[in-house]
C-alpha cells in the first residue's frame, strides 16, 4: 500500500510538473477546469487586442487547457530590396506567416505563400493591378500548428509597371519607356538630380496607355535619376503603387549632335512648312542654298520683324504670301496642304513686349488659329534662339526668352505639340548665343549655325523614324 500511494504521488507530480513546463514553453495562459470533460479540445480566446485572435487546444488531462494566443502583425507597405512589398515587424514567438491574396476586396482570397520572412514582395503579381491582401500569423509547437482565427484587414495595393529602355540624343533631354497597364489610371513620374530624389519634380501622365515621355530642360551632360508608380481612379478614390526603385539616366550634351553625322530624314518633312521671323529666314537662305528635295523639299517662310502679335491678326504685312495674298498662317498652312507646321518666334515679341507670359498666351492663340483651320495637324515649336553676351539689353532679353521657352516646353509636355531644342547648341555654357555663330553681335545668325540648325533637325527626324 504505500508503495502504490507512493507510486501514485511521483506520478501525480510529475503529470503536474509537465503541465508547468509545457505552459512556460508556449508563452500561454493555464487554467485549472474541474469542470472540463475528458475529452475537450475546444477554442477559447485570452487576448483583450481587436487585432489578436487566439487558438487554443485543451492538454491531455481531464482538468487543465492550454490556450496559446497567435497575434496578427501590423502590416504596412514599404521597401524591401528596393523592391515595393508589404511588411510587418517580426515576432520571435510566431513561425510563419500565410499571404492570402484576391484581386477583389470582399472576393474569393487564394493562399500564395507561406513564408518564415517579415515581408512580401508584391513584383510576382501582375503589373498594373489592383490586389487585396490578407496575412494570417501562425506557430508551430512541437508538431501542431496554431493558427490565428482571423487574417489581417485586406491591405489594398496597387501593383506598379517597370522601365523599358531610357534614351538621351539631345542636350539636356531624357526620353523615358515604360510597359504601360489597361487596369491603372496613369502614370506619376519623378526626376531629380539626387539618387534621394530631394527636390523631385513629377511629371503625371493621364493616359493609361501612354509608355513614353520626354523630359526637356535638364542640364547637359549630367545625371538624373527617374522613379515611376502607377495610380489608380480620381479624387479622394485615387491610390497609387508605390515608388519604383530609382533608375540613372544621363542627358546628353550638345556635342553629341553638334559633332555628329548628317542624318537621313527618312521623308519626315514631308509636307511640311517653317513658319517664322528674321531668324528662320537665315535657316530659308541656308536650306534654299542646298538646291531642290533639300529636308525633303519641305517650304520654309521666314520674314523680318514677323512677330506672334502679327502673326495672330486677321490681316498683317508680314503674312505669307499666298497668290500674291498675304494670307494667315492658318489659311497659308490649308492652301498648301501642309501635315506638319514647325512655328520659330519670339525675338520681336520678347523684344517689343518685355513679357514671355504675354508671348505665351500669343504662341497659343496662333496653335489654336492653325488647328482650328486644320484639324489633325502636327505642330511643333522651335525653341527662340538667344542673344549674343554684350548686344543689347542682353542679359534681361535671355532671361525673358528662356522663361518664354519654358513655358513653351511645359505647353507640350500638356498638349499634343512637340517641343524641339536649338537654342541648347548654339550657346555658351552660360546661355548666350556664341559669337562664332553670331553674326551681327545681337541675335541673328551665321551659315555655320545654321549647319548646327540642320543637324538638330535631321537628328529629331532620324530619332522619331526608329
Amino acid at each position: 500500500m504505500k508503495w502504490k500511494w507512493l507510486k501514485g504521488a511521483i506520478t501525480t507530480i510529475a503529470a503536474l510538473v509537465l503541465v508547468i513546463c509545457a505552459g512556460k514553453y508556449l508563452d500561454a495562459e493555464i487554467v485549472a477546469d474541474e469542470t472540463l470533460p475528458a475529452t475537450t479540445s475546444g477554442l477559447a480566446q485570452t487576448s483583450s487586442q481587436p487585432a489578436a485572435d487566439v487558438t487554443s487546444v485543451s492538454a491531455e488531462t481531464t482538468t487543465t487547457e492550454i490556450q496559446v494566443t497567435v497575434n496578427n502583425p501590423v502590416v504596412k507597405k514599404g521597401y524591401v530590396k528596393k523592391k515595393p512589398s508589404l511588411k510587418w515587424k517580426k515576432n520571435k514567438k510566431i513561425t510563419g506567416y500565410e499571404i492570402w491574396i484576391s484581386r477583389k476586396k470582399n472576393g474569393k482570397y487564394k493562399k500564395a505563400v507561406t513564408t518564415k520572412k517579415n515581408h512580401y514582395s508584391l513584383n510576382k503579381l501582375k503589373k498594373g493591378s489592383v490586389y487585396y491582401v490578407k496575412v494570417l500569423a501562425f506557430r508551430k509547437v512541437n508538431k501542431t500548428i496554431y493558427k490565428s482565427k482571423k487574417k489581417t484587414a485586406p491591405v489594398k495595393v496597387l501593383t506598379n509597371v517597370k522601365f523599358k529602355k531610357s534614351t538621351s540624343v539631345f542636350a539636356g533631354t531624357i526620353v523615358l519607356n515604360w510597359n504601360t497597364s489597361k487596369n491603372v489610371s496613369g502614370y506619376s513620374i519623378q526626376y531629380s538630380a539626387n539618387k534621394k530624389f530631394k527636390n523631385a519634380k513629377t511629371v503625371k501622365i493621364q493616359e493609361k496607355s501612354t509608355g513614353s515621355t520626354t523630359i526637356e530642360g535638364l542640364k547637359q551632360n549630367k545625371t538624373y535619376y527617374v522613379r515611376i508608380r502607377t495610380y489608380k481612379g480620381s479624387g479622394k478614390n485615387k491610390i497609387y503603387s508605390l515608388w519604383s526603385a530609382g533608375k540613372s539616366v544621363k542627358a546628353a550634351g550638345a556635342s553629341l549632335i553638334v559633332n555628329g553625322d548628317y542624318k537621313n530624314t527618312g521623308g519626315f518633312f514631308n509636307n511640311s512648312v517653317f513658319i517664322g521671323d528674321s531668324v528662320l529666314q537665315g535657316f530659308q537662305i541656308y536650306v534654299n542654298s542646298k538646291g531642290s528635295g533639300y529636308l525633303d523639299d519641305t517650304k520654309v517662310l521666314g520674314v523680318v520683324s514677323y512677330s506672334l502679335v502679327a502673326a495672330t491678326q486677321k490681316n498683317s504685312k508680314y503674312h505669307p504670301l499666298y497668290k500674291g495674298k498675304h494670307i494667315p498662317p492658318e489659311d497659308y498652312v490649308k492652301a498648301i496642304g501642309a501635315q506638319k507646321v514647325f512655328l520659330s518666334f519670339g525675338i520681336n515679341d520678347i523684344h517689343n513686349t518685355g513679357s514671355p507670359s504675354y508671348v505665351y498666351g500669343k504662341y497659343k492663340e496662333l496653335i489654336h488659329n492653325i488647328k482650328r483651320v486644320n484639324p489633325g495637324v502636327q505642330i511643333y515649336i522651335l525653341s527662340t534662339t538667344p542673344p549674343m553676351k554684350g548686344s543689347e539689353d542682353y542679359v534681361n532679353y535671355a532671361k525673358r526668352i528662356r522663361e518664354l521657352n519654358n513655358l513653351m516646353i511645359k505647353y507640350c509636355d500638356s498638349t499634343d505639340c512637340e517641343y524641339i531644342d536649338i537654342a541648347s547648341y548654339l550657346q555658351t555654357s552660360d546661355g548666350y548665343l556664341r559669337r562664332d555663330l553670331c553674326s551681327d553681335n545681337f541675335v541673328h545668325q551665321t551659315i555655320p549655325a545654321y549647319a548646327i540648325w540642320d543637324k538638330v533637325l535631321r537628328t529629331y527626324a532620324w530619332y522619331y523614324n526608329q
